[in-house]
């Protein structure tokens, strides 16, 4: 597998591959679960900061609830259809690099970091997600962070040998299991699309948070609540600023 470019994060999620097969999965359907729950988690009501928002789909749903929403992503053209889809709605939605947050003003209740959309980055960068994150959250304000359950994907790769097929669509995985970095490659109707990104294990994310000034207080394995284990399929941590 061929080193994939710094260009992937907007080229794959810009697809209308990602669309149409996170739509057919019918993970897009989850979105007022998943914003119920957390909200139980953490605020019913405030100010709300989606990075890496990407359409705006949890923008959307919390802006329906009444709070105040800022959606962030790297992307031009999701902002642009963010906006198109919240244009009656109380959120803004902002091209901004998680890493440095220069057009993100004030401080926020809550923050999340959804879908994965977390570890897109080096390990350096990735912490500066999370300093930059805790820099615009108020004392008391929470962060809740949504990744892949790293024990899950090894298991997945031990498998599957790392290939899924369905379809015209496949799907190979390469996993580095002493870094825990993930390369990976779709192929679907001709187009191939590659990224690589890095997942860490309950105890690794919660010094990093630690680390950048915030307490890990939860983890949960999904968003129907249940208790993390290495057999999650989600490890979802929820943490506050003190």
């Amino acid at each position: 597998m061929n080193r994939p470019s710094v260009n992937w994060i907007k080229r794959y999620y810009e697809s209308e591959h990602y669309f149409l097969w996170y739509s057919q999965q019918g993970y897009f359907d989850e979105t007022w679960e998943e914003v119920d729950f957390i909200v139980a988690q953490t605020i019913q009501s405030g100010k709300v900061l989606d990075i890496g928002c990407g359409q705006g789909r949890h923008c959307l749903e919390f802006a329906k609830r009444g709070f105040e929403v800022v959606g962030i992503d790297i992307s031009r053209k999701l902002i642009r259809q963010a906006k198109q889809a919240g244009k009656e709605l109380l959120a803004r939605f902002i091209i901004d690099d998680a890493r440095r947050m220069s057009r993100v003003k004030g401080c926020f209740d809550l923050a999340v970091l959804l879908f994965s959309s977390f570890g897109l980055h080096s390990h350096a960068d990735n912490c500066l997600v999370i300093r930059e994150t805790c820099a615009h959250l108020k004392t008391g304000g929470y962060l809740l962070i949504d990744a892949d359950n790293v024990h899950e994907i090894i298991r997945y790769v031990a498998n599957t040998r790392g290939v899924h097929t369905d379809g015209n669509f496949t799907e190979r995985i390469i996993l580095d299991s002493a870094m825990n970095v993930v390369q990976w490659s779709e192929s679907w109707r001709g187009q191939v699309y590659s990224g690589k990104y890095q997942l860490y294990t309950s105890k690794q994310l919660s010094r990093m948070l630690e680390d950048s000034g915030l307490q890990a207080k939860r983890l949960f394995g999904s968003f129907q609540g249940e208790e993390y284990s290495t057999k999650s399929r989600r490890l979802i941590i929820v943490a506050v600023k003190p």
